[in-house]
């Protein structure tokens, strides 16, 4: 047993579709993971406090690539951290 709740879900090859969502949220998940890349949705449909969210891939892409990925990712996660205190 956890002393706490457990709000985030990893859906299973990064595979999910509206149903999905609807579930994870009503089974009150409020981070959604998922190897999909995308941008982050700072507002996944009437609850702006769920989050459909991707994960940094390492596999199959050169170091040079990986680099990128993560500087962008960072950026972005700095920005959306900064609009959410707001």
């Amino acid at each position: 047993q956890l002393d706490r709740d457990v709000t985030t879900i990893a859906f299973p090859n990064g595979h999910y579709d509206p149903t999905v969502i609807s579930e994870s949220i009503e089974a009150g998940y409020s981070t959604l993971l998922t190897t999909e890349p995308r941008w982050v949705d700072l507002d996944c449909g009437e609850d702006t406090h769920t989050r459909i969210v991707p994960r940094v891939s390492v596999g199959g892409v050169s170091f040079h690539e990986l680099v990128f990925q993560l500087e962008n990712f960072h950026s972005f996660a700095r920005e959306a951290y900064a609009k959410l205190k707001t």
